[in-house]
């Protein structure tokens, strides 16, 4: 999709929200740039001490030179980096300190230098597997009161759950080689949501790369049948 129809959606969705003007913003569907117009708005209307929590098996902080799908890009244009004309979009850049990876266990060298050049924390999905610990002690650590959510669903093992990417019908066993897949098991991440959620005010969900194969594959099959067809 090209730089102007991603920014002109980004423009969209930022001037409905605005007409509104929520306390809370959840986002169901679309990959995971759909989270910068709300994240941006809230940490705005939260005076910038918004606290995000990156659950994501992908850290997010490409830039064009590295990666050209701006997917991978969001958290890095939240925090203040990336294209100029997608970062003005953001009024108030994310505070890297009140940002957290959670499920994470892999990356590139390129993202490794962002992580580290901003001091981003993470827990990996073995630090999470039987205690949300870490997270919650970020979270009174650096007193957030306000939080976000962004739920990348390919943080989600694949063979645990099925409407993934990785588990798209037909792709050859090589496919997505080198691309980190998720660890975490969907109870899991449930557990941990619900251990935050009673730890501080979540303002902001978003639920993104649901791919929902099998629903697909049905809904084509009854097109095609008698009284159903199109």
């Amino acid at each position: 999709m090209e730089r102007s129809q991603l920014l002109r959606q980004i423009r969209e969705a930022r001037q409905a929200i605005e007409k509104h003007r929520p306390d809370r913003i959840v986002t169901l569907g679309g990959d995971c740039l759909v989270s910068l117009a709300p994240a941006a708005y809230l940490n705005s209307h939260y005076d910038g001490k918004l606290g995000m929590l990156w659950v994501d098996a992908h850290p997010d902080v490409m830039t064009s030179k590295d990666y050209p799908n701006a997917h991978a890009h969001v958290l890095g244009i939240l925090l203040g980096r990336g294209e100029p004309d997608f970062v003005s979009e953001v009024e108030v850049p994310l505070v890297p300190a009140r940002v957290m990876y959670a499920g994470l266990n892999s990356w590139s060298p390129v993202e490794d230098e962002v992580i580290k050049s901003l001091g981003l924390r993470n827990a990996g999905s073995d630090s999470l597997a039987e205690t949300s610990s870490p997270v919650l002690d970020w979270i009174v650590g650096e007193g957030i009161e306000h939080l976000a959510i962004h739920f990348d669903l390919d943080v989600l093992d694949p063979s645990a759950f099925r409407p993934l990417t990785f588990n798209k019908p037909g792709l050859p066993p090589d496919a997505f080689a080198g691309v980190p897949r998720g660890r975490m098991l969907p109870d899991q991440v449930v557990r941990l949501l619900q251990d935050v959620d009673r730890a501080c005010d979540i303002v902001g969900l978003a639920i993104t790369e649901h791919l929902p194969w099998e629903a697909i594959a049905t809904r084509n099959l009854l097109r095609k049948l008698p009284l159903l067809a199109d």
